[in-house]
């Protein structure tokens, strides 16, 4: 298994900018860890979803991931976190496109 994929986690802050009226988003921190990406199964879609989903893709860390974040991007797409399954080193995530 190869660890190839930068994946990145971002903290993402909203301030309100008194001149223009907008709330304006900021990337206050962001981490890049190596992992390995692949598409889900559908066995594993099936599991989470209930069905099939596409933009599901499955990334293993080797490490647990203990950093905050609100966004990840991977390969400069956002994805959302659909199931983390943490394993006794490893931690694995299920993702799908946003």
């Amino acid at each position: 298994m190869r660890f190839d994929t930068p994946v990145v986690f971002k903290v993402i802050e909203d301030a309100y900018d008194a001149q223009t009226g907008d709330y304006v988003s900021t990337v206050t921190s962001q981490k890049t860890i190596m992992a390995s990406v692949d598409s889900t199964t559908e066995q594993m879609m099936t599991l989470v979803y209930g069905g099939v989903k596409q933009d599901s893709i499955t990334a293993r860390f080797q490490n647990h991931i203990d950093i905050p974040y609100t966004d990840i991007e991977i390969g400069g797409k956002a994805y959302q976190v659909d199931y983390i399954a943490p394993k006794r080193v490893k931690e694995v995530f299920v993702l799908h496109r946003v």
